[in-house]
């Protein structure tokens, strides 16, 4: 087999093996942007679910509330009928009492009637004499006027003991129709009173239903947006893959990242969903399978080799001549000052056509780049900054971040892709980094509102 041949196989082998890399790059990262795009619309959908609960629970609050007015209607209402019924039962016994004293008065007046009419009858019967008759039959002149002022004094006493018999039935039976008239009054506002409770009830019945129908569609939409935050949870869990990150975190959530960039924002202004955006970048599929995955060889040739499969790297890390930065002198300095074996300290995989490997911790910073900001970050948080940490990572990239004016919403773009590439770059490196970078900040600050609402 000629050498041209062989080299030509090697090429055809090379290109193969590009290929299928850029494949299933591609295919995983759409695979990420379709289950950005899926958790964008769920949250969205729990929005809605969360509004319409809203409204339900309002219809159930105020369904309680009729319900509990009109219970305490019906109460008012059975309380005025006892009380109505009382009465009647009250004035009814006052009604006999009277009647029983109209009774009495009857027998008074009718024995009153048979003493008058005694009386009537004497005085008839003296009227019917003459005066000469009545002196000449008595016995002596005395009689005579004791006879007469008798009869005076009997007439008087008619005239007034009839008087008050009359006055006395004549109030009975007044008093009788009052009563009368009170308990028929009090029997009208006791029915009246049922008739309304029982009107009352049967509204009461028809909100207890509404009632029951609202707060089991209540029930049904709590279940819902339970099963739904349970998949934006699954989501989240996973929405925020990052390597390269020390023992203190052995899994991020985007949650948790957005905790750490509501921090880094305070301390630096940078936008957390930019900054998580920046940082999803530099750790997502393209490097993912290089970052952390390789240790230094030796002190002085920039060699690295790969922690699992042992393979050697000639441009593990920056050197010169082949380099203008010296990263490697870096790294040692940062791993001495951090206590770190050098050697066993893992960092990025060079990627085969792109450039050096080398970059420490999920902020994927080189070690030269990290020098230049280690001091700010150090002066930030209190101590030494170590970019395998996670908050000194990120407070990292957010100090870089302001340096480069992205503090500043419209200056973000031009933030993102000097952290990428520095002064200078092409517009292939704008659809690589920053096009995404900041499409995926988008994705993120509607995340991000979302966790806002939901604390």
């Amino acid at each position: 087999m000629s050498k041209t041949f062989k080299k030509i196989v090697v090429v055809i082998i090379v290109i193969g093996f590009l290929l299928t890399g850029v494949i299933s790059v591609f295919a995983q990262t759409q695979s990420q942007d379709e289950l950005k795009q899926l958790l964008a619309e769920l949250e969205a959908k729990r929005i809605e679910q969360e509004r319409d609960l809203s409204i339900t629970q309002a219809d159930r609050e105020k369904f309680q509330h009729k319900v509990r007015s009109i219970q305490r209607r019906i109460s008012q209402l059975r309380t005025q009928e006892r009380q109505a019924l009382n009465k009647v039962q009250v004035l009814t016994s006052e009604i006999k009492e009277t009647e029983t004293s109209i009774n009495k008065t009857i027998l008074e007046i009718k024995k009153l009637r048979e003493k008058l009419g005694g009386n009537l009858r004497v005085i008839h019967r003296e009227t019917e004499r003459s005066t000469v008759e009545i002196f000449l039959g008595e016995e002596n002149i005395s009689d005579f006027f004791d006879n007469s002022l008798k009869l005076k004094i009997l007439s008087t006493s008619t005239r007034e003991l009839l008087g008050d018999i009359t006055v006395l039935k004549v109030n009975l039976e007044n008093e009788k129709d009052s009563l009368d008239g009170k308990r028929g009054e009090t029997r009208k506002i006791a029915k009246t009173r049922a008739q309304q409770a029982v009107q009352e009830e049967k509204i009461r019945k028809e909100q207890e239903g509404l009632l029951r129908e609202t707060q089991a569609k209540e029930v049904e939409q709590k279940q819902e947006i339970s099963e739904l935050e349970k998949q934006i949870a699954e989501i989240r869990a996973r929405a925020f893959p990052i390597t390269g990150v020390s023992d203190d975190i052995k899994k991020l959530t985007f949650g948790q990242a957005y905790d750490i960039a509501k921090w880094v924002q305070g301390l630096t202004g940078i936008r957390p969903a930019f900054l998580l955006s920046i940082l999803q970048q530099e750790s997502n599929i393209l490097v993912r399978k290089n970052v952390g995955r390789c240790n230094i060889v030796d002190e002085t040739s920039g060699r690295s080799k790969h922690i699992r499969t042992g393979q050697i790297f000639a441009r593990g890390i920056a050197v010169p001549p082949l380099a203008r930065r010296n990263d490697l002198s870096a790294l040692f300095k940062i791993t001495n000052e951090l206590g770190k074996d050098t050697f066993t300290t893992p960092i990025s995989c060079p990627i085969p056509g792109v450039g050096w490997g080398g970059a420490m911790g999920p902020a994927q910073f080189i070690p030269t780049t990290w020098l230049g900001v280690r001091d700010e970050v150090k002066t930030l948080i209190g101590r030494p900054a170590n970019p395998w940490i996670i908050n000194d990572a990120f407070l990292a990239s957010g100090v870089y971040l302001r340096r480069h004016g992205g503090a500043y919403k419209h200056n973000e773009f031009t933030a993102a892709m000097r952290y990428y590439s520095g002064s200078s770059w092409t517009k292939a490196d704008e659809q690589l980094y920053g096009i995404p970078v900041m499409a995926r900040t988008k994705r993120f600050q509607r995340d991000i509102d979302l966790l806002r609402k939901s604390r």
